[in-house]
């Protein structure tokens, strides 16, 4: 008898428990639900409120009040027509809209932010972003008061920790209000995802507010069209917090327009560019110094396969006059402190075509394959006082022939662009620089070995002054007729190769060893200035003629210019 009341206690016991816990799971809905509905209630009346820039839409959200679980899906925080005539107007500078596909929050620790105003999350998964921000270039706002994250969140908590924060397949564009079919700034599926997230009063006072111990960073198609007449794209970018390095993949500068539409476009001769290269990795960027001394250190970057056409049309004008610096004055104008200890071209390719003035076809020097190393490029006075000199190393086969290898050692201390160069070309056929001097120069080699070349000069920002060993032999040229590649004019032909030196061997008692000497043309870089030092040797021991009316010739042109800026000066002051 006791045995069957023992069993009916345990009848009823279990019944109800299962009642008390269908009651509470239909009291946790009831919660959840009453939850959802006044969490999007509040959410969407306090942001549609009259006169609100913006319209919020959420299609759903789920609350999961014991697993601590919150879901937004498909929200969608739209302008307003009459938010977007303020942005017309110039009322506002820009104005953002988005679509997110979910917003998913696990793991929350209620209790904790109840009893200590403490955030504590596990994840946060933000999914299928779409971010667009529309930007009045031409409105005139007022400064505004710098944003303070310390004032907003000082009495709601005291700290906020979050495991870890992913945003997934995220798209942004940067748009102009006047054109909208076009964004000015895209970039796609990009991934970021961050670990163990802290802010409190501590770190609010950062410039970077919060601290964490890792980040990375993927994205698909990279593109910025604001430049006027080149796109910058990129097929991924990474970036790891753990190392401090970025990898750039594919990256491509490339024209809007064509060589031939280009120099419609431009008013003075200018190069054309078009640059790809497989990847980029900006190695082990120190952080901390960036994030609190605005500084910019880099262990080293590495550019691999590069592959860059340069194009410039002599047809056209120069432009007026502007100072160019050289490498170390190029370093001074970056208006904060760089150091990049190396910095590395690894198996490029680059081709450089000049279209000379009334000619038909362009001339053309190429390299391939193509390195270059350079060390210690910085501006960080610190720095330079440790190491004073910048070093460039260049090593690439000419003319897909024979092997130029230079070295470039630049004074950062001193303040006249104090450099000094030496290299050395190996064997080479004469008839190799045909694609260059053709068209460039009118000229045309027929036969001729140049055994082996080297170079060694000294340069400022004023002169380059140095010597030049050149050994050849059997050279003969052609002179071609204007505008008709396919014929020699006979009789210049003859006169020249009677100005050449045919040969210029060690052992011939005609052997000459030439003198590098070049005034720069400041409005000119440094490739312009290391190209004509070396031609001023290469012509002094090649047709020392030559050589003596180039310079009766650059003297008559600097006297000219010194004229011309006296009769400035003096009208000036008239």
């Amino acid at each position: 008898m006791s045995g069957k009341n023992t069993s009916k206690r345990k009848k009823v016991l279990a019944i109800i428990l299962i009642a008390g816990l269908l009651v509470f799971i239909v009291i946790l809905a009831g919660i959840n639900l009453y939850i959802e509905r006044m969490a999007s209630e509040k959410i969407v009346t306090q942001l549609n409120k009259p006169g609100s820039l913006y319209t919020l839409a959420i299609d759903d959200i789920d609350v999961h009040i014991f697993r601590g679980n919150i879901t937004l899906r498909n929200i969608h925080f739209i302008p307003t027509d009459s938010a977007r005539s303020i942005l017309a107007a110039g009322g506002i500078k820009a104005l953002p809209q988005a679509q997110i596909g979910e917003f998913k929050i696990t793991g929350i620790n209620l209790i904790k932010f109840l009893r200590k105003k403490n955030i504590s999350i596990k994840k946060i998964v933000i999914d299928d972003i779409n971010l667009e921000y529309t930007v009045n270039k031409n409105a005139q706002t007022g400064k505004k008061k710098p944003f303070s994250l310390q004032n907003v969140l000082a009495d709601k908590i005291h700290s906020a920790n979050i495991g870890r924060l992913d945003l997934q397949n995220v798209t942004f564009r940067l748009m102009d209000y006047q054109n909208d079919s076009l964004p000015d700034f895209e970039i796609d599926s990009v991934f970021l995802g961050i670990q163990d997230i802290h802010l409190d009063q501590n770190t609010l006072v950062n410039p970077f507010p919060v601290t964490l111990s890792e980040i990375k960073l993927n994205t698909g198609h990279f593109e910025l069209n604001t430049l006027a007449y080149y796109n910058i794209k990129t097929d991924d970018i990474r970036f790891n917090l753990t190392d401090s390095t970025v990898t750039v993949d594919g990256f491509k500068l490339k024209p809007k327009f064509s060589k031939k539409a280009y120099n419609k476009l431009i008013k003075f001769n200018n190069d054309w560019f078009d640059i790809v290269a497989g990847r980029i990795v900006f190695n082990r960027i120190n952080m901390h110094e960036l994030e609190f001394s605005k500084m910019i250190t880099i262990l080293s970057v590495s550019i691999e396969s590069p592959d860059i056409k340069i194009y410039r049309d002599k047809n056209l004008p120069d432009a007026p006059f502007k100072y160019k610096p050289l490498l170390a004055g190029l370093l001074k104008k970056i208006p904060y402190p760089v150091t990049i200890d190396t910095l590395m071209i690894k198996n490029g390719k680059l081709i450089y075509e000049e279209l000379a003035a009334n000619g038909e076809l362009p001339g053309s020097v190429f390299f391939d394959p193509l390195f270059i190393t350079a060390y210690n490029i910085t501006n960080h006075t610190d720095v330079i006082r440790q190491k004073p000199h910048m070093e460039i190393d260049f090593n690439g086969k000419i003319m897909g022939e024979a092997n130029l290898d230079a070295n470039l050692k630049i004074d950062l201390v001193n303040d006249n662009e104090l450099f000094f160069t030496q290299g050395k070309l190996s064997p080479i056929r004469g008839t190799a620089f045909n694609p260059m001097v053709e068209n460039m120069l009118n000229v045309s080699i027929k036969d001729g070995d140049i055994h082996s070349a080297e170079f060694r000069f000294r340069a400022t920002d004023d002169i380059s002054d140095g010597e030049m060993t050149l050994i050849y032999e059997n050279i003969k040229v052609e002179v071609m007729k204007h505008k008709d590649t396919g014929k020699e004019s006979k009789v210049v032909s003859f006169v020249a190769n009677e100005l050449v030196n045919k040969r210029n061997l060690p052992d011939d008692n005609r052997y000459r060893t030439g003198t590098i000497y070049f005034e720069r043309r400041k409005d000119k870089g440094l490739v312009n200035f290391l190209w004509n030092s070396s031609k001023s040797g290469i012509i002094s021991i090649l047709a020392p003629i030559a050589d003596k009316t180039e310079k009766e010739k650059r003297k008559a042109e600097k006297a000219e210019g010194e004229r011309e800026k006296s009769k400035k000066e003096k009208k000036s002051k008239n």
